[in-house]
């Protein structure tokens, strides 16, 4: 885990260094996703630097390439199918909590479309992107009574998650003025990840989020 945390930070090092001497774009991004074992929706955000390799023209679409570091946060309940006493004839199903904290670290490459609305130049635009995910997951079962009057203590247990991660994302960017364009994106991302003791959690599923671009350096969207 400290190795891979040491690379993610040694890659979001080198990408300040590079957008120090290079023209770049960089993508705000806040939305929603809904990975596929919590069966919730959750928060998903990202920023996203993309460095042009072939400017978008009038003429021609326009290629960049990127890296984009995320959050994701979602929690769920799930029943367990045992059952607990409240005394009496009365019962209802144990649930455990699960809380999964995930931070996706993607190379992208990004193609634009041009859209000209006016004399600024908007796109729809369509990213792909592969890397790794990095987090944890808590998980908590509650102290109970279980039908035959057996107290059953609570599990309570943080363990570290990761595994391979990639993203297929369609967007149109409104270009509001030279320097900003306003874009709102859909897509899918897979994450098939792992605890340090081989517990899997599928955090594959959809991606919704809307944001804004911002232009430094005379990048062109």
């Amino acid at each position: 885990m400290r190795k891979k945390l040491l690379t993610f930070l040694v890659s979001t090092g080198l990408v300040f260094s590079l957008s120090s001497a290079f023209a770049f774009d960089m993508d705000i991004k806040l939305g929603a996703s809904g990975p596929a074992d919590a069966k919730q929706v959750g928060f998903d955000g990202a920023v996203s630097f993309n460095f042009p390799v072939i400017a978008m023209s009038e003429q021609g679409v326009g290629f960049s390439i990127g890296i984009q570091p995320g959050f994701q946060w979602v929690s769920w309940e799930k029943g367990l199918g045992v059952y607990k006493s409240l005394g009496g004839v009365l019962q209802a199903e144990v649930t455990a909590d699960t809380n999964v904290f995930l931070v996706p670290v993607l190379l992208t490459l990004q193609a634009r479309f041009p859209v000209y609305l006016g004399d600024q130049a908007s796109a729809f635009y369509v990213n792909l992107g592969a890397g790794y995910s990095f987090g944890s997951a808590e998980y908590s079962v509650p102290e109970y009574t279980n039908t035959s009057s057996v107290l059953v203590p609570a599990v309570e247990s943080t363990a570290s998650l990761s595994g391979f991660t990639y993203e297929a994302i369609a967007g149109f960017a409104f270009a509001a003025n030279t320097n900003l364009s306003i874009f709102a994106e859909a897509g899918y991302r897979g994450a098939d990840t792992e605890t340090d003791d081989g517990f899997k959690y599928d955090m594959s599923g959809w991606v919704a989020r809307v944001g804004a671009r911002l232009k430094f350096g005379g990048s062109s969207y």
